[in-house]
């Protein structure tokens, strides 16, 4: 019983500071006045991975990585300034950080929400048993496709069938010890693999996936933009006859209860181009923070700019300096909006949170 009354005080307090942000942007956008403050903590642990996947360059960098104790640090200082937020462990492949589980006991001893996204490789039945102790809010698990042969295509390696039975391990051990995470699938939309996105959300289904977010794939990356690397360009050069299908078939798959966490409204406008002359504020430097497996803190996951670094920094400084002013500025008036990082609409939200309270 205590367990549940702790458990719905923190997604109170999620909720309310969801909320009370959402009205903080509100009177900066009206007003220019910030009492706005990171209620998402976004934090890329390590750039080293075990997948070799054609639209990310994360493995094809030289690794870097802080220790624990650095980050554990700079959550320490989040939290006394700003209270609750959630965290969000990425990598790289996060559980290939030698010490990653002194930063998840962190967090669940100070009951701090965080959630982890993983590839699925490396959620063996031990590091599952020990994971599930520490109770992650979610566990995230990237999935781009069904098919061996896709897969492979995509992730750059065949872990497909490994993945696909620890995903059943995951299930099992949640549903029979009663733990409170949940798991959701996250899905890169490439022209590899439109015709199976529905199939995607049916197997989340059926194996009692919390939800499925997609991702549609973008330029995002400095390697791609520079160059041109063949992998890559047959992912994302969309046929748009066959991905209007798709999208059809993912908002009727929607309408009918299979919890797919894009807004219809998002999925309609994948890939394409926003007018030029269109006003456009954008909310995430005023919500999100995000702090690269080097330190460095950015207001934006698609800029390379940044505020300070927390190997040398204080958060808690560099959250409140002129140059952090100056970029939130910036950013809320973005010129080159991608609307990549906004999936879903407040609806989505709510359901997302009425889904734990239910439990």
């Amino acid at each position: 019983m205590r367990n549940q009354r702790d458990k719905f005080y923190k997604l109170i307090k999620i909720a309310y500071i969801f909320l009370r942000n959402i009205a903080a942007v509100q009177l900066y956008k009206g007003f220019k006045i910030d009492l706005t403050y990171p209620t998402r903590v976004c934090i890329k642990l390590n750039n080293e991975c075990n997948s070799k996947c054609n639209m990310c360059d994360v493995w094809r960098q030289t690794k870097s990585e802080l220790p624990a104790s650095v980050w554990i640090t700079t959550l320490k200082q989040l939290k006394l300034s700003f209270g609750n937020f959630k965290v969000g462990f990425t990598g790289g492949e996060v559980l290939l950080k030698d010490d990653v589980f002194e930063i998840f006991e962190f967090c669940h001893n100070v009951n701090l929400p965080y959630t982890i996204t993983t590839n699925g490789k490396l959620l063996t039945n031990d590091n599952i048993n020990r994971l599930l102790i520490l109770k992650p809010m979610n566990i995230n698990i990237s999935i781009d496709s069904l098919d061996i042969d896709v897969y492979q295509k995509i992730r750059g390696v065949p872990f497909l069938e490994c993945v696909k039975s620890n995903i059943d391990y995951l299930m099992m051990q949640i549903e029979k010890n009663l733990f409170p995470t949940k798991v959701f699938f996250k899905t890169v939309v490439s022209n590899l693999n439109l015709n199976e996105l529905h199939s995607i959300a049916n197997y989340a289904f059926e194996k009692k996936i919390a939800g499925i977010t997609y991702d549609p794939i973008r330029r995002k990356r400095k390697i791609f933009m520079e160059g041109k690397i063949d992998e890559f360009e047959k992912m994302i050069k969309i046929d748009m006859e066959t991905l209007s299908i798709a999208v059809k078939r993912l908002v009727e798959l929607k309408n009918n209860g299979i919890n797919i966490l894009n807004s219809k409204k998002r999925m309609n406008q994948w890939f394409k181009e926003r007018p030029i002359d269109s006003k456009y504020f954008c909310s995430a430097p005023l919500r999100d923070l995000y702090i690269t497996n080097d330190g460095n803190v950015r207001l934006c996951d698609y800029t390379e700019s940044y505020i300070g670094n927390i190997a040398h920094d204080d958060i808690h400084q560099i959250l409140k300096s002129e140059r952090t002013r100056i970029e939130k500025k910036r950013l809320t008036e973005c010129k080159h909006p991608c609307d990549y990082c906004i999936h879903r609409s407040l609806f989505e939200y709510f359901k997302i949170f009425l889904s734990y309270m239910k439990d």
